[in-house]
């Protein structure tokens, strides 16, 4: 918690001072791109915080989970060798990677997830899996346990690893979900195109 309000406050103070002056010099070319785009440094500040907290460690530890499942369990050739049948020598697309990679990674990120361990503090009194608990306590759930019942039913579900749909409306909340991931799709997008170049580099 403290660290998430050090950080906060550290970009919060950058944001005011790219919205008064610009980008520094020699900024790198995508944050030149941006530049030309952002009308609210705030949330842009949000966004970068949320990829160096939220994104970078999360999917760095799903793809290293997903080569080491692949390679302990000799699937990674079957992979490689499913992509490059369906690309037959041409650059792979998303609809390529989607058909040959994503299933298994979906698998791979369900029996691995990161993190594994979510801690929640309660905002009211009530119980959870029969258990009492009062507001402000810490509950740890194990997401890793919670997701074994798709595999065990062979439906592994991705949302679930990333808390669902930010704006899906279903029993368990009404209207906009705050614990889910906002960038579910651009996640699985960007986890899908690094596993892909790594499959077609070891070719």
């Amino acid at each position: 918690y403290e660290h998430g309000q050090k950080l906060n406050t550290a970009i919060s103070v950058l944001s005011k001072q790219w919205a008064k002056h610009g980008f520094p010099n020699g900024s790198a070319v995508i944050t030149k791109e941006i530049s030309h785009h952002v009308t609210d440094y705030t949330q842009l500040g949000h966004n970068i915080v949320g990829a160096m907290i939220g994104m970078l460690p999360s999917s760095e530890a799903s793809l290293r989970a997903a080569f080491y499942d692949w390679v302990d369990e000799k699937t990674l050739w079957r992979i490689q060798g499913d992509l490059l049948s369906l690309t037959r020598g041409e650059q792979p697309t998303f609809e390529h990677a989607e058909a040959a990679i994503k299933p298994h990674l979906i698998r791979a990120m369900s029996k691995r997830p990161a993190p594994d361990l979510l801690y929640r503090t309660a905002i009211i009194s009530g119980q959870f899996g029969g258990q009492p608990y009062d507001k402000g306590d810490t509950i740890i759930l194990s997401l890793a346990s919670a997701l074994q019942n798709d595999l065990d039913q062979n439906k592994p579900d991705i949302t679930t690893v990333f808390g669902n749909y930010r704006d899906k409306v279903d029993p368990y909340n009404t209207g906009r979900n705050p614990h889910a991931c906002p960038a579910l799709d651009m996640a699985m997008g960007n986890l899908l195109g690094i596993a892909t170049a790594v499959l077609v580099a070891g070719n």
